[in-house]
């Protein structure tokens, strides 16, 4: 991806801020960070019934995840990774 800024009335140094948008295609998704699992093996999701569906993060928005599903994408919700100690 490129951006290219060419106004001569930005003087050398002027700070920009934006957002970039991006079209998501089928087997990607966004979610929460605390819906990803580790692993020996990498990154996964896993849902209700307990599946686990493998996935790429493509990008890390940091409270959220841009993720690819490795295989099919699951059809039943996801649950978050939380942790109980006793």
């Amino acid at each position: 991806m490129f951006i290219v800024l060419s106004d001569h009335l930005l003087p050398v140094g002027t700070s920009l801020s934006g957002e970039l948008q991006f079209s998501l295609t089928d087997k990607q998704s966004v979610l929460p960070r605390d819906y990803l699992f580790f692993d020996n093996d990498g990154a996964f999701v896993r849902t209700e019934s307990g599946q686990e569906y493998r996935v790429a993060v493509v990008i890390d928005n940091g409270s959220s995840l841009v993720i690819t599903f490795v295989g099919d994408a699951p059809a039943k919700p996801l649950v978050p990774n939380r942790s109980v100690r006793f």
